[in-house]
């Protein structure tokens, strides 16, 4: 919930934020992924390294409310990891971004009726 709702504070009125999930097999085990994508302003190249890191927000715009402490990104990566998972985004200055999630899950599960595509980041055109 944390990454969507970043993904539509940092879009501007009108942006576009789309979520994709997929629940899959492989190496006998099941497998969540989240991705949200936006385009709204993008991270600056220099700012990346402040995510996910405690009070690491970053302020890019007047334009947009960026009110907040920097804790939610720290946060999503405590939860994502305490399942074992791997958190990670791809940024574009003023092209948007993706922010995205893996998990395991507990029990392998029959997908087999799922069908659930996932943007992968380094494939979107976009964002290159």
């Amino acid at each position: 919930m944390n990454i969507q709702s970043n993904a539509l504070k940092f879009s501007e009125h009108g942006g576009k934020v789309i979520v994709y999930y997929s629940v899959y097999n492989q190496d006998g085990r099941t497998y969540c992924e989240v991705q949200v994508k936006d385009n709204g302003m993008g991270i600056k190249r220099k700012d990346k390294s402040k995510l996910f890191k405690l009070f690491g927000f970053v302020q890019s715009t007047d334009s947009v409310n960026t009110r907040g402490i920097g804790l939610g990104l720290v946060i999503s990566k405590k939860i994502v990891e305490s399942f074992d998972g791997q958190i990670a985004f791809k940024s574009k200055w003023q092209k948007g971004s993706i922010f995205g999630f893996r998990i395991a899950l507990e029990n392998q599960v029959d997908v087999s009726n799922v069908n659930t595509p996932v943007l992968e980041p380094e494939k979107h055109d976009s964002l290159d």
